[in-house]
């Protein structure tokens, strides 16, 4: 038995026409079933696999055109195919079954050539409306999926866009709001970013009443990597120059400073180079004497290991 050609449900009251079509059928690689009546019919349909019904017009209690309806009350024509088994003088039945829905016809006494060929025939139509359906669904679900990751990915943008902006504000909130009040010069600057996060940082402040201390920081390249390296080194030169400061605390208005020679000198020890990172940044630090006006600066180029 090829079960791959479907299943037939031959409705039909006389036995010996049950047991022919049956034998016939099965003999082609078609698995049957039957039902001697209209409700014994519709109950199979109703509880088992089903691929096509071979249903007889004339029966007691429930006719065929009755069953034909019922079963168009709940599946199409692609669904569940009907051939109606009709004798050949009952032309107004076989119309009327054709408007209820059935499929295709064939007459009493049957060519069993022909019953068969067009079972093979609505079974086949059938396996291909299935497998279009089949297709059709599991596209909907494909596109099902899209949507949900395009949701998912659109939240995940929307929450990373978010974090850049707070990073972002946390990072321009490590630049100077208030430039000094230093007669001998004058100080100004523009920090405008290419994108979200920024590798440049600044910052411009008195050492004392007549010397001012500045640097600028650039980190290679762009994003979160570079504006993190940047907010650390930041950090470390804030350590040093107020650890210095605080030691210094006291002293005369003309106490030293770390030079710039040595501040650029503590942080190459403590940002060393890395092969898997290949970060590096730059860096120009200097003081400005106001008496003298010398400005001493260094700049420097450092190779970072993280």
């Amino acid at each position: 038995m090829n079960q791959e050609l479907g299943s037939v449900l031959i409705v039909d009251d006389d036995p010996r026409s049950r047991q022919m079509l049956s034998r016939v059928l099965t003999q082609n690689g078609i698995h049957t079933s039957s039902a001697s009546d209209g409700r014994e019919a519709l109950d199979l349909i109703n509880g088992h696999r089903i691929d096509l019904v071979l249903l007889d017009t004339v029966m007691p209690d429930l006719d065929g055109l009755a069953v034909l309806n019922a079963i168009r009350q709940a599946r199409s024509p692609a669904e569940l195919p009907v051939i109606m088994a009709t004798v050949k003088d009952q032309s107004r039945d076989l119309v009327e079954a054709l408007k209820l829905g059935a499929n295709d016809y064939v007459t009493k006494p049957f060519d069993y050539p022909v019953v068969v060929a067009r079972v093979r025939t609505h079974l086949s139509l059938k396996h291909s409306v299935d497998k279009i359906v089949e297709l059709e669904k599991s596209l909907e679900l494909r596109n099902q999926d899209l949507q949900v990751a395009n949701r998912d990915l659109a939240e995940a943008n929307r929450r990373m866009k978010s974090d850049l902006e707070a990073a972002a504000n946390i990072q321009k909130a490590l630049l100077p709001d208030d430039l000094p009040n230093f007669p001998q010069a004058r100080f100004a600057w523009g920090f405008k970013p290419c994108e979200e996060l920024a590798g440049d940082l600044l910052n411009i402040f008195p050492l004392d009443a007549n010397r001012i201390s500045f640097y600028l920081l650039d980190v290679v390249g762009h994003g979160v990597a570079a504006a993190l390296l940047a907010v650390t080194v930041n950090r470390v030169l804030a350590r040093m120059l107020t650890s210095s400061a605080d030691a210094q605390a006291g002293t005369s208005a003309n106490r030293t400073s770390p030079a710039p020679a040595d501040v650029v000198a503590q942080l190459n020890r403590e940002f060393a180079w890395d092969t898997k990172t290949q970060q590096f940044f730059t860096l120009i630090y200097g003081h400005l004497d106001g008496n003298t006006r010398e400005c001493r600066f260094v700049s420097a180029g450092f190779l970072v290991e993280r």
